[in-house]
């Protein structure tokens, strides 16, 4: 019987590589939604949605812990600019999915986090190894970012959801405000926007 992984799963399209890695080194790969960070209400139910449907599709084997945004606000307090405030972030889903381990009948866990090349897989593997030794759950590390970009075009390939930010309130302004500057500019060289 194949050793079970629990996948903390952020969105569809992240989860294809991992789970294709995964599935390769003969582990029966279960995915664990839990990501109070993401904003608004509505994303958060698209890429869920967009996850759950895609699931449903291929037989893999879904959980969801309910999350409000009170948990991430509480996580991120006293930590609100960055590196601090993703490192926390990341700390509290990793937690969370350590906390279901064993009670959906796995034996260790992992993240999708770890495909994006936005994110820090260092500091998301060293959080994972601590949150391992506090709970006395095995993580297992990984570097999924040479996946991204077949992730990214398979998931364009599947009609996947694709997010525009990484999912918090300030990722989502920061893409704002980037966004506004792209304007601004095109505007400025004569370019109609």
């Amino acid at each position: 019987m194949a050793k079970r992984v629990l996948l903390h799963t952020c969105c569809a399209p992240c989860l294809l590589y991992p789970y294709e890695v995964l599935s390769r080194e003969g582990f029966e790969v279960v995915c664990f939604w839990y990501n109070p960070n993401i904003f608004p209400y509505e994303e958060k139910m698209r890429r869920y949605e967009a996850l759950r449907d895609y699931c449903a599709s291929q037989g893999i084997e879904l959980h969801a812990r309910l999350s409000v945004p009170d948990d991430f606000y509480r996580a991120i307090f006293t930590y609100t600019h960055l590196p601090g405030r993703c490192s926390r972030c990341w700390y509290l889903r990793l937690l969370v999915t350590s906390q279901w381990v064993e009670r959906l009948n796995c034996s260790a866990f992992t993240t999708t986090l770890l495909v994006s090349r936005y994110q820090d897989p260092a500091e998301i593997n060293r959080l994972g190894m601590e949150v391992s030794s506090s709970q006395g759950v095995e993580y297992l590390p990984y570097d999924f970012r040479d996946g991204f970009q077949w992730a990214h075009d398979r998931a364009k390939e599947l009609g996947l959801y694709m997010q525009k930010w990484c999912g918090c309130i300030y990722s989502f302004n920061a893409r704002q405000r980037a966004l506004l500057r792209r304007r601004k500019k095109r505007k400025s060289e004569g370019v109609r926007v």
